[in-house]
C-alpha cells in the first residue's frame, strides 16, 4: 500500500502540473494569466491551510509544553500529518506566488494585472500568514520545533524543512513584498467585478473544470447541464473572490508579522551563525566519539562475562527485556554519566519470539500476529533480524556508533558487567515496543545525544522511544522529568538503573529484576549478583582501578 502521505505528495506536485498546462494557454508576452482552474486551486489552498492551521490550534496544552520536553509518541502520531498537510500547501501556494508576484504585465491592460496580482498576492499573503502562525505556536518550544524540522521520511516531510520556511519568512525583504503586493492590487482590483463569486463546493467546481480540460484535450463537448454550471465558473468574479481574500489574509499577516517577525528574525540569525559553526564541529564530534568507542585501555579483548553464563541468563529472558551493558576501561566510558553506558533491547530468536507472542493478549493488539505485523510493517529490517550470524541468531536491537542494529546474545553482551530488567508493563504493550524497535533499525546514531529528535538514536533512546507507546496500546515508560545533560534532554543508561533503585518494590515501579551478571576485575569473573548489587551498582566510580 503506498504511503499516504507520498501519495498526497503525489497529487499536489499533479495538481501543479495540471494547473501549469491549463495556464499555458493563456500565456501573453511571456506572462501566464490565471485561469478559473487557478483561481479555484488557490481558493481551495485557502482554505485547506487554514484548516490545518485551526486544527494545530485545538490543543493549546500541547503548544504549552515545557520547552525541552519530548513529544510523545500520540503526540507524534497527531502533529507530523498535520505538518506533512501544511507543507504541501505551503509548497503549492509558493509556486502560484513565484509564478505570479512578480509578474510585471504591460502597461495599459488593467484587467490582466489585477487577474495577476490577485493570484499572487493571495497566495504569498495566506502562506505568510499561515506560516506566522505556526510560529507563534512553536515559540521558543526546542522540542517542537526539533521535532518538525528532523523530518520524517514516512510522513514525506524534508529535514530543516521548519528552518528553510522560518528562514524565508524572517527575510527582512518579507514584510516589504507584502504591502507593495497589496498596494498593487489595490490599485489594480477595480477592473475586475465589484462582486465575487465562490462556488458553494470548491471541490466540485475543481472536478467540474478538470472534466473542461480533459474533453477540450480529446475536442469532446461537456454535456448540457455541465455546460450550465460552468457558466458560474467565469474567471473575472471567481478572481474578485480571491482579491478579497487576498487582501484579508495580507491584512492579518501584517498584524501577525508585527508580533512574531522580530523574534523570528532574531532566532534566525543565531541559528544561521550556529550551524555555520556546527557544520565544522559536529564532524570533528562524531569522529571523536568513533575513536573514542573503539580504544580500550586495556589489552587483550578479554571480559569479565563468558559465553556460557550469558547462554545460562538467556533461558531466563523474554522479548522487551531492557538490557544494561558495560565494558571496562573504554574511553567512551568517560564522556557517559555514571556507571552504565550502554543500553539495549531483548528480542530473542525469530522463533523464540513467535512462540512467545502466541499470546491472545498479543494477538488482540496484532490480528495477523506479533511476527506477521512485523513481517509486514518493517520487511526489510526482519529479514536481516531474521539471518543468523556466524552461526548464532540475532536476539537484540541496539544502537550503537555504526547505527541501529540487530546482535548475537554473544555479540551484544560478552562485556563485564551486564543487567537485564523487565519493564513492568503487560505483554501485549512489551510486543508493542518490540515491533516498535524494529521501525528504527537503520537508522544513524545520534551523536548529539538529544532525546527530542527520532531520526537518529542513542542506545538509550531506542528503549526509550520503543516503549514510548500510544495511549490506545496502554503505558510508556516513564522517566519524569527526564535529564538534562549539559543542557541536552537526554536518558543516560545509568538512569535506568538509579530509577529500578529509587522505585524498587513500589506498586508503580517501572521494573522487575531478572540478572545480573557483575565482573570483578581483580578475580578476572563475573558471577550471578543480586537485586540489591544491582541497585546499589548506579552509585559507583565510572573509572577506577577495580573498574
Amino acid at each position: 500500500m503506498e504511503n499516504p502521505s507520498i501519495g498526497r505528495r503525489r497529487v499536489v506536485v499533479g495538481l501543479l502540473l495540471c494547473m501549469a498546462a491549463v495556464s499555458a494557454s493563456g500565456c501573453r508576452s511571456g506572462d501566464a494569466l490565471p485561469s478559473a482552474q487557478d483561481a479555484v486551486a488557490v481558493m481551495r489552498l485557502i482554505r485547506d491551510m487554514g484548516f490545518v492551521g485551526a486544527e494545530l490550534e485545538k490543543r493549546p496544552e500541547f503548544w504549552a509544553r515545557s520547552a525541552d520536553q519530548p513529544l510523545t509518541y500520540d503526540e507524534r502520531a497527531w502533529l507530523l500529518p498535520l505538518f506533512a498537510s501544511f507543507v504541501d500547501q505551503d509548497l503549492a501556494l509558493d509556486s502560484y506566488a513565484q509564478r505570479f508576484l512578480h509578474q510585471q504585465g504591460q502597461r495599459g491592460q488593467g484587467r490582466e494585472l489585477a487577474m495577476v496580482r490577485a493570484v499572487g498576492l493571495g497566495s504569498f499573503a495566506k502562506q505568510l500568514r499561515e506560516r506566522l502562525r505556526l510560529f507563534a505556536l512553536v515559540g521558543d518550544t526546542t522540542s517542537i520545533f526539533t521535532a518538525l524540522d528532523e523530518g520524517s521520511p514516512e510522513h514525506g516531510i524534508a529535514k530543516g524543512q521548519l528552518t528553510r520556511m522560518a528562514i524565508e519568512t524572517a527575510r527582512p525583504d518579507t514584510i516589504l513584498q507584502l504591502d507593495l503586493g497589496v498596494s498593487a492590487l489595490e490599485k489594480s482590483k477595480s477592473n475586475l467585478p465589484a462582486l465575487g463569486n465562490e462556488p458553494p463546493n470548491l471541490n466540485a467546481a475543481w472536478q467540474l473544470l478538470a472534466k473542461k480540460k480533459r474533453a477540450d484535450k480529446l475536442g469532446k463537448e461537456l454535456p448540457a447541464e455541465l455546460q450550465a454550471q460552468l457558466k458560474n465558473l467565469a474567471v473575472d468574479p471567481l478572481l474578485t473572490t480571491v482579491t478579497n481574500k487576498a487582501l484579508a489574509a495580507a491584512k492579518a499577516a501584517r498584524v501577525a508579522y508585527r508580533k512574531t517577525g522580530g523574534k523570528l528574525f532574531r532566532h534566525m540569525v543565531g541559528a544561521m551563525i550556529g550551524n555555520e559553526v556546527g557544520g565544522v564541529l559536529d564532524p570533528m564530534v562524531k569522529d571523536i566519539a568513533l575513536w573514542m568507542g573503539d580504544t580500550r585501555l586495556r589489552s587483550g579483548g578479554r571480559h569479565l562475562i563468558t559465553e556460557a553464563q550469558l547462554d545460562e541468563v538467556q533461558k531466563e529472558l523474554e522479548p522487551g527485556d531492557i538490557i544494561l551493558e558495560r565494558r571496562n576501561w573504554y574511553l567512551s566510558n568517560l564522556g557517559l554519566p555514571g556507571f552504565w553506558p550502554h543500553a539495549a533491547l531483548y528480542l530473542g530468536s525469530p522463533d523464540e519470539l513467535s512462540k512467545w507472542a502466541d499470546d491472545e493478549e498479543v494477538r488482540k493488539l496484532f490480528s495477523k500476529g506479533l511476527v506477521a505485523h512485523i513481517k509486514e510493517a518493517s520487511p526489510a529490517a526482519y529479514a536481516v533480524y531474521a539471518a543468523d550470524h556466524d552461526g548464532q541468531a540475532n536476539r537484540i536491537i541496539e544502537a550503537v556508533s555504526e547505527g541501529v542494529i540487530f546482535a548475537t546474545m554473544h555479540h551484544s553482551c560478552l562485556a563485564d558487567h551486564v543487567a537485564f530488567l523487565r519493564p513492568r508493563r503487560t505483554k501485549a504493550e512489551r510486543a508493542w515496543a518490540v515491533a516498535e524497535s524494529f521501525r528504527h533499525y537503520g537508522k544513524p546514531y545520534d551523536f548529539d545525544f538529544d532525546f527530542q529528535t527520532i531520526q537518529s538514536l542513542v542506545c538509550s533512546e531506542l528503549v526509550y522511544t520503543a516503549y514510548n507507546l500510544p495511549q490506545s496500546v496502554g503505558r510508556s515508560l516513564k522517566f519524569d522529568p527526564l535529564p538534562s545533560v549539559i543542557g541536552i534532554i537526554t536518558l543516560p543508561p545509568n538512569d535506568m538503573i538509579s530509577n529500578f533503585d529509587a522505585n524498587f518494590g513500589e506498586a508503580d515501579s517501572q521494573f522487575d529484576f531478572v540478572a545480573f551478571l557483575d565482573g570483578n576485575e581483580a578475580t578476572g569473573t563475573a558471577v550471578r549478583a543480586t537485586s540489591d548489587d544491582l541497585r546499589k551498582s548506579w552509585l559507583r566510580a565510572k573509572w577506577d582501578l577495580n573498574q
